[in-house]
């Protein structure tokens, strides 16, 4: 119910303060109130010897005093939710008054004139109006201050305003001459679709904070437009202006890899000269800089940076076409992802039958739920990754506890938004990805949406290639076997040592981190190294004496005839016909059919060479016994740099070594 009188409204915001000092204001006035009571019973009482019935005359006297105490109570309760500095002379003043009044009655009814002190009021009285008029003045004359600059700066920013710049502009260039910087940010739009307005709003304080941070004394800095800062510098010249946008360049968040922050145009003002000229100047400077930093951008490469930049939507998706393999696409693919929208967790999940098993997590994901569910999975239905799943949809909310499915326990853990995308293999759902917030509320975009589905999308296209290339890899690899022991029939090589290389190039390789294509292209290569063996002729390749010089010939001849078989097998990768052909070749040049050098050599005939020779040196021949593994490894370090690649020696070396410890 609203009160009768407005002024009531003041009783329900009143603090305790308030109403201890109305308290004392009225004590202080009832006293006043009851002393002239006292005066007025004591000299009623001694004019007539008893107190006789008071006149009307004398009733009014009273009522007007209660009304005025009534007033000044009202001034009083309103008072104190004022600042001191008017409160006080107010206060001041009305007590004054009061007491003038009181003084006046006594004078009136009791026939003496009011004390020395009394007549002092009206000082008191004069000196507080003087004071209650100064202090309105410096009150309005600050109010207005505070409207004008409220008037004239940018909420968000708090820089200038176009308004502010341009009265403040005016006095500037009055005598001066100054140069006008105009600056617009690159591509906000990319950062308000990618990261929702709040993102774009950071974006723009940040820049502001730059370019204030280096802005020279007397220098005029304003928010001209949307996306536009406009600067002032006094005294300055086009260098100088270029300069200060330069070090300003350096501080400003950059939104996307080789895309400078902004663009800057710059020209002169002359003193009193219209800034039109110079703004419709700077303007066009500003817009040709913007076309010549995009076309620089758009013929750059795009790639995830080592420093602190990160690239945009555009480079990003250029950057992922690049990655190969599952591993590469989570640690560089999502990750980066992850930090291009603004997101602190990202994970993968995949299904398994009715479960699902987070395999891969990092930032703050890995932080807050590592241990939930990892070790016997998550129910399908449970949770928005299971719906994402089920569903085959993309899920996202910027209010994660405010949802009804929300889990208890990733509630607990602070999560406050994410985005959850499935990933398909060949049309079948195996998995999701998601981005995780836990320090902020992130909004869920379009933009964000396309991206992680991007990053699905490839990762479903390497997941399928590596499945398809895992099984044509089995079937291939139960041929390319029997091929590898119809050489042993031969009595070509000692009994079992196609399976013993194979295995050794299968560790290497793991050790090296190449990815699934290498690895199988190694171990096929490897099955069928001397392939073209099946070529020559059993007097020669049996023969247990010296080879002559033409023997010798024909018998480097099977690399090349091995080559020339393995080719017509379909299905068989390149890498794979490069270790039938150059497993032959020295790291120094002096091998066989092409003599190639160094790192010409293809890699995996390299690690074949090494995998190779240590087989050789460690079984048991009909010309020779098995040398120790510390034996064989000192000879391949000897002829490291002659024969063998030193750094696959050294790796090598270290994989056996750490095999022997462990067996």
């Amino acid at each position: 119910m609203k009160p009768l009188i407005p002024q009531l409204r003041v009783f329900r915001r009143m603090s305790q303060c308030g109403w201890f000092a109305a308290a004392v204001f009225l004590a202080f006035q009832a006293v006043l109130w009851g002393t002239w009571l006292w005066f007025w019973q004591r000299q009623a009482q001694g004019a007539a010897g008893a107190l006789d019935a008071p006149t009307l005359d004398e009733l009014g006297s009273v009522v007007v005093l209660m009304l005025a105490q009534v007033l000044a109570g009202m001034v009083a309760v309103n008072l104190v939710r004022l600042p001191r500095i008017i409160a006080a002379p107010m206060l001041t003043l009305t007590c004054g008054i009061f007491l003038t009044m009181a003084g006046s009655e006594m004078r009136v009814h009791f026939g003496f004139e009011r004390p020395l002190w009394w007549r002092l009021t009206d000082v008191v009285i004069l000196l507080s109006a003087i004071w209650l008029i100064w202090v309105s003045r410096r009150m309005v004359a600050r109010r207005a201050q505070s409207g004008r600059e409220l008037a004239e700066h940018d909420a968000m920013t708090g820089l200038l305003n176009r308004a502010g710049f341009e009265r403040r502009l005016k006095l500037l260039t009055r005598q001066n001459a100054a140069a006008l910087v105009l600056v617009d940010l690159n591509d906000l739009k990319s950062v308000n679709d990618t990261g929702g307005h709040s993102a774009g709003d950071q974006h723009l304080v940040g820049a502001a904070r730059a370019l204030k941070a280096v802005l020279p004394p007397g220098g005029l800095l304003s928010r001209w437009g949307g996306d536009e800062f406009l600067i002032a510098l006094p005294k300055a010249n086009l260098q100088g202006a270029a300069s200060y946008a330069a070090e300003a360049a350096q501080r400003a968040p950059k939104p996307r890899l080789n895309l400078p922050p902004f663009a800057v145009g710059a020209a002169l003002m002359q003193p009193g000269e219209d800034p039109a000229r110079a703004l419709a100047v700077a303007d066009q400077q500003m817009y040709e800089d913007k076309a010549r930093s995009r076309l620089a951008s758009a013929q750059s490469s795009g790639s995830v940076p080592a420093g602190p930049y990160l690239p945009g939507p555009e480079e990003f998706t250029r950057m992922l076409e690049s990655l190969e393999t599952k591993h590469a696409i989570l640690h560089d693919g999502l990750d980066a992802l992850r930090a291009v929208v603004g997101f602190d967790g990202s994970s993968y999940y995949e299904r398994s039958d009715d479960l699902i098993f987070a395999i891969y997590m990092s930032g703050a994901e890995a932080h807050h739920l590592a241990s939930l569910d990892q070790q016997f999975g998550r129910p399908l239905g449970h949770g928005v990754v299971g719906q994402s799943i089920l569903s085959g949809h993309t899920f996202g909310t910027a209010d994660y506890p405010g949802e009804s499915w929300a889990l208890p326990e990733w509630k607990a853990a602070g999560l406050k938004s994410i985005v959850v995308t499935p990933v398909r293999d060949a049309g079948r759902i195996v998995g999701a990805l998601d981005l995780t917030s836990y320090v902020t509320w992130r909004a869920i975009t379009p933009q964000v949406r396309r991206l992680l589905e991007a990053v699905a999308l490839r990762l479903g296209h390497v997941l399928e290639r590596e499945r398809v290339v895992a099984q044509i890899g089995r079937t291939l690899e139960g041929t390319l076997r029997v091929l590898g022991q119809a050489l042993e029939t031969r009595d070509v090589e000692a009994f079992g040592h196609t399976v013993r290389v194979v295995g050794l190039a299968r560790q290497l390789g793991q050790v090296l981190e190449l990815d699934l294509r290498q690895q199988l292209d190694l171990a096929h290569g490897a099955y069928l190294h001397d392939i073209g063996k099946l070529t020559i002729p059993d007097g020669v390749l049996l023969k247990a004496d010296k080879l002559s010089e033409g023997e010798t010939y024909l018998m480097r001849q099977h690399v090349e005839r091995g080559f020339a078989l393995a080719s017509r097998i379909e299905g068989l990768g390149q890498d794979a016909l490069d270790v039938i052909l150059c497993h032959h070749e020295r790291w120094d040049g002096q091998g066989y059919p092409a003599g190639l050098s160094g790192s010409a050599i293809p890699l995996l005939a390299r690690i074949f060479t090494v995998c190779d020779g240590y087989d050789a040196l460690t079984t048991a021949r009909n010309s020779k016994s098995a040398w120790s593994v510390a034996e064989a490894l000192g000879e391949l370090r000897a002829q490291s740099g002659k024969i063998f690649d030193s750094e696959l020696v050294e790796t090598f070396a270290a994989m056996v070594q750490t095999r022997a410890q462990v067996d």
